[in-house]
């Protein structure tokens, strides 16, 4: 992609040979969202993998022979294969028995949380081939090092999946001990059912940053097609949707910390398939109305960062491509100096990244989704407003951090810092 994604590179494979339908776990670097394909020679796993972190994937091999090259492909194009998957055949013990008592050796990742989509889980070992089921034990009892032995499956209320009528407040002490923990400020809301169970109607988007700058929902309907979405999965991320028409969120006046005082940045990970011809901004300041200041916004499916003065008059930052393609999305407009830039997933845009910005005028509000032109229709995961313009050291870290990153860096700057699965997050005894 013209935007310089750096490709991916695979360095190992766990195990590297098996028969067709082999879990693999795969290791490397830049894994991130915009990871489009994984193939194992020319053959494409198709949907069967889920990316666990930047350096880990887990996918299914699919039919083919022999010894192939397996590569990871993202936005960046085709990435390159340091490792070989062999396929073999699996032929059992004499007499069609099993092959040994399998043994599991350890899981990727070693924490997860059930819900809707399922959390993908790599766990390896020996002698699987045969295996008819896998068991993972609900509680489990520290003995070592603690006079305190609490297990979540033991807790009063006797809580099932899906059944949250009438929570405990009480953590059983089981040393003998009788030191009973009591729950204070709980939601009571399993996690095993994450959106069934978020507030779907919340009209209040906190924000995480040290100034409190609470973003205020209008317009939403909150459906599907305007409001809180998805499950946390990697392929249904935790976002609020915009439907185009009237959605926004009105966050405070931040005076001049931001763009009035001519140093700030502007960033959201988003998703949206609108080619709509217009200015819809996703972010950005401006003065009530009556002039705009500095936004990143959308244009026909393309990407722009727009400063502007206090007459209207636009210095604009083009993406050489749309983004209008549904996948998620980095993107960043840093103002320091005068130079005006735009970032997009984690490099400045190519050829002409930078442009003189403007002298803006006072700005009197913050908004997302919505201000002096129109309304942005997609999705919003991550949104923040910063009293700097980051290096491009600092967005590239931002980008690898991944829209769910709940510590970012430079947090002292930033005056605005919304992400969705901390929005939507819930809390109390949950399945696992």
């Amino acid at each position: 992609m013209p935007h310089g994604d750096p490709l991916a590179t695979v360095t190992g494979l766990d195990p590297a040979s098996g028969p067709p339908g082999t879990m693999v776990v795969i290791t490397g670097t830049h894994f991130h969202v915009d990871t489009v394909d994984v193939r194992f020679g020319a053959v494409s796993v198709g949907a069967n993998f889920r990316i666990l972190s930047d350096e880990c994937i887990v996918a299914y091999a699919p039919d083919n022979t022999g010894a192939v090259d397996v590569h990871v492909d993202n936005m960046g194009g085709t990435g390159t294969a340091h490792t070989v998957f062999t396929y073999d055949t699996y032929v059992g013990p004499p007499g069609g028995g099993g092959g040994g008592t399998p043994t599991v050796t350890s899981v990727v990742p070693n924490v997860a949380v059930k819900n809707d989509g399922g959390d993908a889980i790599a766990v390896l070992g020996t002698n699987f081939t045969t295996a008819k089921a896998v068991r993972f034990q609900k509680s489990f009892k520290v003995v070592a090092g603690s006079s305190v032995h609490l297990l979540a499956g033991k807790a009063d209320g006797g809580l099932t999946e899906g059944n949250n009528a009438d929570p405990t407040s009480t953590w059983d002490d089981l040393s003998g001990g009788s030191r009973d923990g009591t729950l204070t400020n709980f939601g009571y809301v399993l996690g095993d059912r994450p959106r069934t169970n978020i507030e779907t109607d919340k009209a209040v988007w906190s924000d995480q940053s040290q100034y409190g700058n609470d973003g205020a929902l209008n317009g939403f309907s909150f459906t599907t097609a305007s409001g809180w979405a998805g499950d946390g999965s990697g392929s249904n991320p935790y976002r609020l949707v915009f439907d185009g028409s009237n959605d926004y969120v009105a966050l405070p006046d931040l005076g001049t910390a931001t763009i009035e005082d001519g140093s700030a940045s502007y960033e959201v990970w988003f998703m949206t398939t609108s080619t709509a011809s217009g200015d819809h901004p996703i972010i950005g300041e401006d003065n009530a109305g009556s002039y705009p200041a500095a936004a990143l916004l959308v244009n026909g499916g393309y990407l722009k960062a727009v400063t502007w003065d206090s007459g209207g008059v636009a210095a604009v930052v083009t993406s050489p491509g749309q983004v209008s393609n549904g996948l998620l999305h980095h993107a960043v407009i840093t103002v320091a100096s005068t130079v005006q830039t735009l970032y997009l997933d984690g490099y400045a845009v190519t050829p002409n990244p930078t442009t003189t910005a403007k002298t803006v005028g006072t700005v009197t509000r913050a908004r997302l989704g919505g201000m002096y032109s129109g309304y942005f229709a997609g999705s919003v995961l991550t949104a923040r407003i910063w009293a700097i313009g980051l290096t491009a050291a600092n967005v590239l870290d931002n980008y690898n951090a991944g829209p769910n990153a709940s510590s970012v860096l430079l947090s002292s700057n930033a005056r605005v810092n919304l992400w969705a699965s901390n929005a939507m997050r819930t809390s109390g005894w949950a399945e696992s």
